[in-house]
């Protein structure tokens, strides 16, 4: 698929939170929630964990719906390239939000979120937001016509 030693990034898009959604936690996340989210670079983890980043979250946006990602694995990060070696084997992953809870309350047996400090997007097996999933993703870079 790839010519010689190509670099090849993978890019991912999708949502990383959906609102209104019950999630597997009972957090519930408000359409406003997210007041932090800027033009500037997010961190882009593998399972929330800092010390495994795999690459950057290039584009974030909120709409009615949710929080749509574009994030960037790059292939140079160990754990970018098995990343991509997973996506290349069909392993299917999700997004998820790592946040500090501003302002919640508490309904039920759910926590509302109304406000919260977003801090990084990974990848994880298992969203806890089942709706948080990565809706297309393709290859940076790849030569489709062949090598030359």
């Amino acid at each position: 698929m790839f010519c010689n030693d190509d670099q090849k990034n993978l890019i991912v898009e999708g949502y990383a939170s959906v609102f209104n959604i019950t999630d597997r936690d009972g957090d519930v996340v408000s359409e406003s929630a997210f007041y932090n989210l800027t033009n500037q670079p997010l961190p882009f983890f593998l399972q929330h964990a800092s010390e495994a980043p795999i690459g950057s979250i290039i584009h974030a946006r909120m709409d009615d719906y949710g929080l749509f990602v574009r994030g960037r694995v790059d292939s140079n990060l160990p754990l970018g390239s098995a990343v991509i070696e997973w996506f290349e084997s069909g392993v299917v992953l999700g997004f998820s939000v790592g946040f500090w809870n501003v302002r919640s309350e508490l309904v039920g047996q759910n926590r509302y979120i109304r406000k919260a400090k977003l801090e990084e997007i990974s990848l994880v097996n298992y969203p806890s937001n089942n709706m948080a999933t990565i809706s297309k993703f393709w290859f940076e870079g790849v030569n489709l016509f062949g090598c030359s």
